[in-house]
């Protein structure tokens, strides 16, 4: 009898994860763009076809925290 084997906590993060919109480098280059005075968080969502709340997210460290 074979052991049964179970895949837990297995998560996609980044770049791996299938629903993924942005590259590692998009999300650096996000982060160095929102540092310059003037620039919109709705701007930048625009420019990268993703929602203003993804923006927030990233900017506040709640997502792609491999790539700080």
């Amino acid at each position: 009898m074979e052991p049964k084997t179970e895949r837990r906590n297995f998560k996609l993060f980044g770049e791996l994860h299938p629903n993924s919109r942005l590259t590692r480098a998009q999300v650096v280059e996000i982060r160095r763009e929102a540092k310059v005075p003037d620039t919109s968080r709705a701007w930048l969502a625009r420019r990268y076809g993703v929602s203003r709340s993804c923006i927030d997210r990233i900017l506040a460290g709640e997502t792609w925290r491999e790539a700080l």
